[in-house]
């Protein structure tokens, strides 16, 4: 990193978003959960010109070559969406910083008044006037990275650095199958990278494999204009409302009733269960100038495609914020509600004959993903990917793309798709939050049971059986009415939380809750009522339930603040559950101290909890293949492990090959007809269950020496 670096001003963005006193959540648009404001054409544009826009004020200072090789190693961009009503209360400008903050014209009065005298700040909006102290977008001529660059110069005072000149322009032309917004969000790192991108507009996309191939190809440009040999990427499918995906429902059947024309009827559905991407054929003798005559048609139809437009814009805006490509998943990924529906029914019952029909059913399934991602996605993902932030809501990251689930193959973390308040919310989160390792060792356990319950103290024995050093505090509060619970949360000022207790889901149209005494505590009521801390670590079953609708217990923790959650698709056992939990709490004790040790200076809290995951997967399979099959011992089973977390720990992208290896040594069985007892007999571990929600890969954990708590 280059020295000059730490003597520029920091360069962070505020987008305001309208805020309407008369609004209320249910304002919120019909099938994704936008508010009113984020979906309008003016709002997204904003999205859009922050979303080329530099990182950093040092960026100024590059040619193109050197940029792309800065924004390869350079931090988040620093952004944040604040509501209206909420900025004068945030602080947004500082004197160590350049804000650029992006509103609508109606906010420009209440920007202004947030600024300090002192403060150095630009206003971005439309049609401003001629005032001196906005940048008026609607005098853009060019969609360019550079737009801001004279203003940005000279109000951080870069002049006076006698060592640096300004960039100039770059001209760089580079070519995209089309433009489109299945490709936006490529299209747009792409112009924040300085390239001059050009592509067809007037694309198809009646055709699937066209549209796949010009997502990928899109997708491996970016990638191959770092050329690195792979790349962190987001995976992210669109989706709506969990209840909408059930065609043969009543709220359908309230909505189709309501449409006379039958063709009409078709085209609204098309929209829903449409197997490719954002285009499909119109069914025939549709008029669609008659379809939008239908008031409820044409509702219908803007909802939607204002919808489709918040989400690429989110995704974008992502892109930039991380540096990082983007892969688009077909619609028909969102279409196995029936796979969850039965998946969840057997995982609540016992018995071998249940088991098997779980895993049957997990098997068809694992199929259906693989089959619809698509074989040039899956080989992108394979080939060009080591972990990715998936934005989706159903649990794609289930697939066995090659040996492993995508969960455990790569380093994953997921954001809900909906409601897309959320979705937006956790993508214009700020930066980074860096934290010393120490700081870890003080954790929060929330625990409601009732006296007669057997669950009630296996955490607490669990966590007693590891081993772990006098500097863990890990402090139990028992609770049993919801207000207990918001005392217990505002009463403690760590960064780890752990909710011990049931939990469940009212299915695809009702929020999921934890019970609390008599209490149905459904966490979304919480925000504004209590401080939920960066971590959440749930051991409660149904927490982020494949059958549930999108109020679930983890989205609505994330709502609260959250920054990552660790949450359940499925029940979980309460053993396993206590011993998952107490494994993780170890693991921060001893494997943070071990590090510590070493030359690594700091690890990602995503990285920490994928290196667990495949510790508990490899347990997973190991248990299968010694108590279920019999084809290993326990002390084979055991060594296996041993040298298994070494390798994961050391980092070793080759850890499960190795375990597979040793499995064939112990067996004298080939790697292949393992894996195919594996597959067939148990796809579904215990350890896929869970789920890291959030984005885990912001929280930064520092394991430097001299580092302040």
């Amino acid at each position: 990193m280059d020295p000059l670096v730490d003597t520029i001003l920091n360069l962070k963005y505020v987008l305001v978003v309208p805020y309407d006193e008369k609004e209320k959540e249910e304002d919120a648009s019909l099938f994704q959960g936008w508010t009113p404001a984020i979906q309008k054409e003016g709002f997204i544009h904003l999205v859009h010109f922050f979303a080329r826009l530099p990182s950093s004020l040092f960026e100024l200072t590059l040619t193109q070559p050197e940029l792309l090789q800065h924004r390869k190693r350079s931090f988040p961009k620093q952004i944040i969406a604040a509501g209206a009503h909420i900025l004068p209360a945030i602080e947004p400008t500082s004197s160590t910083s350049v804000t650029v903050f992006g509103c609508m014209p109606d906010d420009i009065s209440l920007v202004r008044s947030c600024i300090g005298n002192d403060h150095k700040a630009i206003v971005v909006s439309f049609e401003s006037g001629d005032t001196e102290d906005v940048f008026d977008l609607a005098k853009i001529t060019e969609e360019s990275c550079q737009v801001l660059d004279e203003i940005l110069w000279d109000i951080a005072e870069l002049d006076k650095q006698s060592t640096v000149t300004r960039r100039g322009k770059y001209e760089a032309p580079i070519q995209i199958p089309f433009e489109h917004g299945i490709t936006a969000p490529n299209q747009l790192l792409l112009e924040s990278l300085g390239f001059n991108v050009k592509g067809v507009r007037d694309a198809v996309l009646s055709e699937h494999a066209r549209a796949e191939k010009a997502i990928v190809d899109t997708f491996n440009l970016v990638i191959d204009v770092w050329k690195p040999k792979k790349s962190e990427a987001i995976i992210y499918l669109p989706a709506v409302k969990a209840a909408f995906y059930d065609f043969k429902s009543h709220l359908w059947n309230q909505i189709l009733r309501k449409i006379p024309i039958k063709v009409n009827r078709q085209f609204v559905q098309m929209f829903f269960r449409n197997f490719s991407y954002s285009g499909g054929e119109a069914p025939a003798g549709f008029d669609p100038n008659a379809a939008m005559r239908d008031p409820l048609v044409h509702f219908i139809f803007r909802t939607r495609a204002a919808e489709l437009a918040a989400t690429s814009a989110a995704v974008a805006l992502m892109c930039n914020v991380e540096s990082m490509p983007s892969l688009r998943l077909s619609n028909k990924l969102n279409q196995f509600a029936s796979y969850y529906k039965n998946i969840e029914y057997f995982s609540k019952l016992e018995g071998k004959k249940s088991s098997k029909q779980l895993q049957k059913k997990f098997s068809e399934l694992n199929t259906e993903l693989v089959l619809a991602m698509g074989d040039d996605t899956r080989k992108a993902i394979l080939d060009r990917t080591t972990a990715c932030t998936i934005c989706a809501d159903m649990p794609i990251e289930w697939a066995y793309l090659d040996t492993l689930p995508l969960m455990i193959s790569h380093e994953v973390s997921k954001i809900p798709m909906t409601p897309g308040n959320v979705l937006f919310q956790s993508i214009a989160s700020g930066g980074r939050l860096v934290f010393h390792a120490k700081a870890f060792n003080k954790i929060l356990v929330i625990r409601s049971f009732s006296e007669g319950d057997p669950l009630k103290s296996i955490l607490e024995r669990a966590i007693s059986g590891y081993p772990t050093s006098d500097a863990m505090q890990v402090q139990f509060v028992d609770v049993r009415t919801e207000m207990d619970l918001i005392a217990a949360l505002n009463s403690y000022d760590g960064y780890i939380v752990v909710f011990d207790c049931h939990g469940n889901h009212g299915g695809t149209s009702e929020a999921g809750w934890f019970q609390i005494g008599d209490d149905r505590v459904i966490t979304w009521e919480l925000a504004h009522r209590a401080r939920v801390p960066p971590i959440v670590m749930l051991s409660a079953c149904l927490t982020s339930a494949i059958g549930g609708s999108h109020v679930s217990v983890a989205t609505g923790l994330l709502r609260c603040g959250a920054i990552s959650v660790i949450g359940t698709l499925l029940p979980v056992d309460g053993i396993h559950s206590s011993i998952f939990v107490a494994r993780i709490i170890y693991r921060i004790d001893a494997f943070l101290t071990a590090l510590q040790k070493t030359k690594i200076t700091s690890i990602t809290w995503r990285t920490f909890v994928t290196g667990f995951l495949r510790m508990s997967y490899t347990t997973d399979v190991l248990r299968y293949l010694c108590n279920e099959l019999n084809l290993i011992s326990e002390e084979v089973s055991h060594d296996i492990h041993m040298e298994a977390s070494l390798n994961i720990n050391s980092l070793n992208p080759s850890w499960y090959s190795v375990v597979l290896e040793r499995l064939a040594e112990a067996t004298s069985l080939t790697i292949p007809i393992i894996l195919d007892k594996i597959l067939k007999g148990q796809p579904l571990m215990e350890t896929m269950r869970y789920c890291q929600l959030g984005m885990p890969e912001r929280i930064v954990i520092d394991l430097t020496d001299n580092a302040a708590e």
